[in-house]
C-alpha cells in the first residue's frame, strides 16, 4: 500500500507521518529500560567475576582460598631461590596468561555493556516525539557472531534504524563483543598483563605505599593503553549487518 500523502501548499505532495501504535509508544520505553537494565546486570556480573579472581586467590578471609599469602607459598619460596627459575617462569608463562586474561576481560564486558548502553539510548528516543513515526531497533543475523551452536546464522539485536555518531560507536563496540577477531588479541595483552600485575600485588600482597602506588600505576596505565588500542580498532570494524528486511523490501525491525 502506498504511504499517505497530503498536500503542500505550492501544490505538491508529501508522505504523511505515521505514528506507532499508541500501546507500542507507551510500553517501548519500559521495554528498553529493562532491557539496558538487564544487560547492566550481567556486565556488573562480568566485572565482579574479574574482581573476585584475586581475592578468592589470596588468604584474605572469608573469601580468600589460599592457607598463605602468595609471597610465602610453596613454589613461589623455591622459585625465589633460584632466580634463572623464576625468570624462565615469567617469560614463559606470563605472555601467555596475559593473552588469554586480556582476551576474556576485555571481550566479555564488550557483549554486554554496549547493549545496555544502546538500550538506554533508545528509551531517550521512545519519549521523543519524532522517533515516534518509526521503530528504534532492528534485529539481523550473521555467521560471524558467537553464540551457541544453530543450523542458521545467529541473530544481533538491538541494532540502530536510525543511526548517530554515538549509535555508530556503540555498534561497533558491540561488534567487537560478539564478532571476534584475533586482531584484538595484541591489544587486549597490555590489559591482561595490567590485570596480572594487579592480581600479584593484592595476593603477594603488597603493602608498602610506594609499592601499591607503582603497582596501580602500571596496571592502570596498562589498562588504559588497551583501551586506546580498542578504539582504534574499532575504526576498522566493519559495521554489523543492517536490520532484516521484510520479502516486500521493507525492514522489518524491532520497536
Amino acid at each position: 500500500m502506498a504511504p499517505e500523502t497530503r498536500a503542500r501548499t505550492g501544490g505538491s505532495a508529501q508522505p504523511a507521518i505515521r505514528r506507532l501504535p499508541t500501546s507500542r509508544l507507551i510500553l517501548r520505553p519500559f521495554g528498553y529500560l529493562a532491557v539496558g537494565m538487564i544487560w547492566t546486570m550481567l556486565w556488573l556480573v562480568i566485572l565482579a567475576l574479574a574482581a573476585a579472581l584475586p581475592v578468592a586467590l589470596s588468604d584474605r578471609r572469608p573469601i580468600g582460598l589460599a592457607d598463605s599469602p602468595l609471597s610465602a607459598a610453596e613454589g613461589i619460596v623455591n622459585l625465589t631461590e633460584n632466580p634463572l627459575q623464576l625468570v624462565a617462569v615469567v617469560v614463559l608463562l606470563g605472555p601467555v596468561l596475559a593473552a588469554i586474561f586480556g582476551w576474556v576481560i576485555a571481550m566479555l564486558p564488550l557483549t554486554s555493556w554496549p547493549l545496555a548502553a544502546l538500550a538506554f539510548v533508545y528509551v531517550t528516543r521512545s519519549l521523543r516525539p519524532s522517533y515516534a513515526g518509526e521503530p528504534l531497533s532492528g534485529t539481523s543475523a550473521t555467521d560471524d557472531a558467537i553464540g551457541p551452536p544453530t543450523v542458521s546464522q545467529t541473530a544481533l539485536s538491538l541494532l540502530p534504524v536510525r543511526r548517530s555518531r554515538l549509535t555508530d560507536a556503540l555498534s561497533k563496540a558491540y561488534a567487537m563483543g560478539w564478532t571476534p577477531s584475533f586482531a584484538m588479541i595484541p591489544a587486549c595483552f597490555w590489559l591482561g598483563l595490567g590485570y596480572l600485575v594487579a592480581v600479584v600485588a593484592f595476593t603477594w600482597p603488597v603493602t608498602n605505599v610506594v609499592g601499591i602506588v607503582a603497582f596501580s600505576v602500571v596496571g592502570l596505565g596498562m589498562a588504559g593503553y588497551t583501551v586506546h588500542r580498542l578504539v582504534a580498532l574499532s575504526r576498522t570494524v566493519p559495521d554489523l549487518p543492517a536490520p532484516r528486511r521484510a520479502s516486500s523490501g521493507r525492514r522489518r525491525p524491532r520497536s
